[in-house]
């Protein structure tokens, strides 16, 4: 990507209209924002040598507060997309500011922010109320408790992913494309090569959401449910709702995770431990054995009765049978 060689012009338009030019307009930032540095070019590159300014006032602040809405559920400024006077005030303003300059002298350091939050002992306390609690902070904006909110849409798949032991930790790659409905692009397309939306199969149906090939006017319907934009404007907050929708229609592979997880049961005694620790990360207690135990014989009956539907070659597929894992042809070293 380059500069044009002459520089893009603009005008102040008379009224809006695009046909009544007044004065030629000069690439500058605001008054009330630090000037742009000493030779830095009036393009692309100058605003980014502009944004990263130490002495810069939005860029480590606006960051930081999106990062701790994505742990806390809402940022130290509730209304994320907008810190100017229209915005709602820092309910921590002195935290926002060492926290924006701990990201800054760090070197930009992502995963040392995350790291740093994560640790906190307002993130590790409980997340339980009392009546007093919520008498004094409904909204949790003291941070007198602990987060508890729904994952996103990504975040809840994946955790389904890696709860089952099915989740492919490949970092890097071509997208993929995991279970959709049929049909499900030909009423969007316009043609071309994303007119047909042909599901992979084996490793691809189990990669992390982040690699999902998405088509922006037809969004995943799983992902859809639980919130995820459709990525055809910007979004600074996602929307968080809780419906009967997203009880039934879980995001796949739930169906495959099920399944691999009643498989695990036929050998309660000696798994029901791992079970427990991958998706909640703690050891069972006392009873849990019993409690895991006594479902097993539902599991396997429900089982039983899908091997005899199969064998009876009835049109109805089990759900079981969606995002099943590819066989491994002869030779294959899988």
């Amino acid at each position: 990507m380059n500069e044009k060689p002459e520089p893009a012009k603009a005008w102040i338009l008379a009224r809006g209209e695009y046909d009544k030019r007044t004065d030629e307009v000069q690439p500058d930032t605001p008054d009330i924002l630090p000037p742009l540095p000493d030779g830095a070019p009036r393009n692309r590159l100058g605003l980014a040598r502009w944004l990263f300014l130490p002495d810069h006032p939005l860029t480590a602040r606006t960051t930081v507060n999106r990062f701790w809405q994505e742990v806390f559920g809402t940022g130290l400024v509730r209304t994320s997309a907008d810190l100017g006077v229209s915005g709602e005030l820092p309910s921590h303003p002195e935290l926002l500011d060492w926290l924006a300059l701990e990201f800054r002298d760090g070197g930009w350091n992502v995963k040392q922010l995350f790291k740093l939050m994560l640790t906190s002992a307002a993130y590790r306390q409980s997340a339980a109320t009392t009546p007093d609690k919520l008498a004094k902070d409904n909204a949790n904006r003291l941070l007198s408790r602990g987060p508890r909110f729904r994952m996103d849409a990504e975040m809840v798949r994946d955790s389904a992913l890696a709860a089952s032991g099915l989740l492919v930790r490949q970092v890097g790659g071509p997208s993929v494309k995991p279970y959709q409905p049929d049909g499900v692009w030909e009423a969007v397309s316009m043609g071309g090569n994303t007119q047909v939306y042909k599901r992979d199969a084996g490793d691809g149906l189990y990669r992390r959401s982040m690699y999902w090939f998405w088509k922006r006017t037809a969004p995943p319907a799983s992902m859809d449910i639980f919130n995820a934009p459709s990525r055809e404007t910007c979004t600074i907050r996602r929307e968080r709702t809780n419906t009967p929708l997203q009880a039934r229609r879980p995001p796949p592979p739930r169906p495959a995770a099920g399944r691999r997880r009643g498989g695990d049961r036929e050998e309660i005694a000696g798994r029901v431990g791992g079970v427990l620790r991958r998706p909640r990360r703690r050891r069972p207690g006392a009873g849990h054995d019993r409690r895991y135990q006594a479902p097993a014989p539902r599991h396997r009956q429900a089982r039983r009765l899908d091997d005899a539907r199969q064998r009876a070659d009835e049109p109805r597929r089990s759900p079981l049978q969606v995002n099943r894992p590819a066989t491994p042809a002869a030779g294959d070293p899988r």
